[in-house]
């Protein structure tokens, strides 16, 4: 949250950089209203979701004005590199780091700083050092968080990837009533990992991905609170807004659930079958598995019995 809140004052500060060389005072001034409008939403945003939750400005999703910053502010840089390269007004070196570190940054919160440096640092080499020194380390630390949460994976998929998790869902769309609930592992989703309902066209009881949609839906909240408290009994208390540890400490609450829990909410919630990572095992009738993956049918006559 931190790296993300500092790309955002990012783009901001790329945009202050080369306002000064806007190319048309006329849209120029359009664009810095543009901008200042989209602050102002911002605000209201952190006003809203902080001391005066409004559901109906929560559902707008104001946040979403603050991509045109970004746009703006990518597009007032490109502009500033490009000037200041035609009209020779920094040094090539000078130029040639704010560049690379521009074009070559994950965040946009690195070339702001290596302008600073170059504008403000002491001694024309020294600075030149610190510049590429923050540049590499800020870049470095930005590719390992990258490939830790798994976010590179630089391929086009013109049809589902051929993962196991896909496969069950497919299974479960091709075999199950349509109507049918499911008990699935509330973490699994991410990035390139689909939801459990995108393929298998089937309802689960509970995602920690609807987080996501709760904003569109603020009334549904307590129901999902009180279903997700069912499924990862005390993971609620412990989420820190860390997706890696939410991910394993949802999986490690919902695995501690022994047969008779789920058993006792497939009654409750009418649920069908029972979806597992393997090698987790349970002491119900198999339905179908595969390498990753085991379904479960749950004996919902048992539910009458007590």
């Amino acid at each position: 949250m931190i790296i993300s809140t500092l790309s955002g004052l990012g783009t901001l500060g790329l945009f202050l950089i080369g306002r000064r060389y806007a190319p048309s005072p006329e849209h120029n001034r359009t664009v810095t209203l543009m901008v200042i409008a989209a602050l102002l939403v911002l605000g209201l945003q952190i006003i809203v979701v902080t001391w005066l939750p409004a559901a109906i400005l929560v559902e707008f999703q104001l946040m979403r004005a603050g991509i045109w910053i970004t746009v703006f502010g990518i597009l007032y840089m490109t502009n500033y590199l490009a000037t200041t390269r035609v009209s020779r007004t920094l040094p090539r070196a000078d130029w040639a780091l704010l560049a690379a570190s521009f074009y070559l940054a994950f965040v946009s919160f690195v070339p702001v700083v290596v302008w600073g440096i170059l504008r403000w640092g002491k001694g024309q080499v020294r600075r030149r050092i610190v510049a590429v020194t923050f540049a590499v380390c800020a870049m470095v630390y930005a590719a390992t968080l990258v490939l830790a949460m798994n976010l590179w994976q630089p391929v086009i998929n013109i049809y589902p990837p051929e993962t196991a998790w896909n496969r069950v869902q497919f299974w479960a769309r091709d075999n199950t009533p349509r109507d049918a609930i499911f008990i699935t592992p509330p973490e699994i989703w991410w990035l390139f990992t689909s939801d459990w309902r995108v393929f298998s066209e089937r309802s689960t009881v509970v995602t920690l991905s609807e987080l996501l949609e709760i904003s569109f839906t603020p009334n549904y909240l307590d129901t999902w609170v009180g279903r997700f408290n069912d499924l990862a009994p005390g993971a609620l208390s412990q989420l820190n807004g860390n997706p890696a540890d939410n991910t394993r400490i949802v999986s490690k609450a919902f695995y501690s659930l022994t047969d008779q829990d789920l058993l006792r909410l497939a009654c409750k919630y009418r649920a069908a079958y029972l979806v597992v990572e393997k090698p987790h095992h349970y002491n119900f009738t198999v339905a179908h598995q595969n390498d990753g993956f085991v379904v479960y049918v749950m004996p919902l006559e048992a539910c009458g019995a007590g």
